[in-house]
């Protein structure tokens, strides 16, 4: 599951959950009502649906905060050391026109049968969102809307439309933002270079990944309930 394999070993059940977590992770702007209704085929409840949607999302968090702080794999495990392709490419994203207007990742998701994640996401929205330093209100949303931009996310962008870059701060602050989104795995110290020959010191560049990794999260967790909503 961790390589991504297609010849899984697994019930069809974990296969089919193993598949969608990939999906939404890669092409989270592909997945589509028939992709839930595969889960269900496999015995996944609605509650354990957007528990999977859920874990999927947040699994684009961490991977991107460790890609964009440089945390090294330096510890044993009983999984086989995955191979990283550093040039690998993302795959090309769709037509703006066939983006569904239901994904709105400006909005907190609603998760009805996961009421008490709903004040968790609450706060983690407002501490990134809601604070004018080391970066302020506006950039934040610069950087947010650089990330929804490349997740497909319509009604994000169209509520950010006062968000577009309008400096060389902000293009670096979306330049960062795109590339942590579209290649985490190619994301090294050069990176950073611009942010810092815009000012930004650590802290700030901090908050950059913190919202990069965020939005990645928030947005995936649209583009599933979206589909489940069908």
């Amino acid at each position: 599951m961790v390589a991504g394999k297609a010849d899984l070993r697994g019930s069809p059940r974990e296969k089919a959950l193993a598949g969608f977590a990939a999906l939404l992770t890669e092409a989270p702007w592909s997945v589509e009502p028939a992709d839930i209704d595969r889960l269900r085929a496999a015995s996944v409840s609605e509650d354990g649906i957007e528990q999977a949607i859920t874990v999927a999302a947040c699994f684009n968090y961490f991977p991107r905060v460790a890609d964009g702080t440089g945390i090294e794999f330096d510890y044993e495990s009983p999984l086989s050391r995955l191979s990283i392709d550093l040039a690998r490419e993302a795959l090309p994203r769709p037509p703006r026109s066939t983006w569904n207007p239901a994904v709105d990742g400006s909005r907190i998701p609603v998760f009805p049968r996961r009421a008490h994640a709903q004040p968790a996401i609450e706060r983690w929205r407002a501490y990134l969102f809601e604070r004018d330093a080391p970066l302020s209100r506006k950039e934040r949303r610069v950087v947010a809307r650089a990330v929804a931009e490349e997740l497909c996310d319509a009604g994000a962008l169209a509520r950010w439309d006062d968000a577009k870059a309008a400096n060389a701060r902000d293009e670096a602050l979306c330049t960062y933002a795109k590339k942590l989104t579209l290649t985490p795995w190619a994301v090294g110290a050069a990176d950073l270079e611009p942010l810092r020959a815009q000012g930004l010191d650590d802290h700030a560049i901090l908050d950059v990944i913190s919202l990069v990794a965020h939005q990645n999260t928030i947005s995936r967790m649209h583009h599933g309930l979206a589909a489940m909503r069908g």
